[in-house]
C-alpha cells in the first residue's frame, strides 16, 4: 500500500530517505552520490523551467539542503585556494623541432 504522502509530496519523501540514509552514519555512499545526484539534476532542470519552489518550499532551500548533505557526506573534493596551486613554466617548442 503506497502512502498518500509518498504521492503528495515525492521530492521531500526522496531528501527524507536522503537524510535518513546520511544520519545511519554507516551507509552505501555509492547509492547516497545517486540518489543527490538524481535530486541536484531534478533541482537543475526546475531551476531551468523557472520554477521558484518545490512542494512550497524555495527551489533554493532545497539546492541548500542537498548540498549541505553532500557536502557533510564528504563527497566533495578538497578545496583548493589560489595558493594551493603549483605553477609550472609552459615552454613553446613548436617552432624549435626541426621537420
Amino acid at each position: 500500500m503506497i502512502k498518500k504522502s509518498l504521492t503528495k509530496f515525492p521530492f521531500t519523501n526522496k531528501f527524507e530517505a536522503l537524510k535518513q540514509m546520511y544520519k545511519s552514519k554507516d551507509f552505501n555512499i555509492e547509492l547516497f552520490d545517486e540518489m543527490s545526484t538524481s535530486m541536484i539534476t531534478l533541482l537543475g532542470e526546475c531551476t531551468m523551467r523557472d520554477m521558484t519552489e518545490i512542494e512550497g518550499i524555495s527551489i533554493e532551500k532545497w539546492k541548500d539542503r542537498v548540498w549541505n548533505l553532500i557536502e557533510n557526506a564528504g563527497l566533495l573534493p578538497e578545496y583548493r585556494g589560489e595558493d594551493d596551486y603549483i605553477l609550472e613554466e609552459i615552454v613553446d617548442t613548436w617552432y624549435d623541432e626541426e621537420d
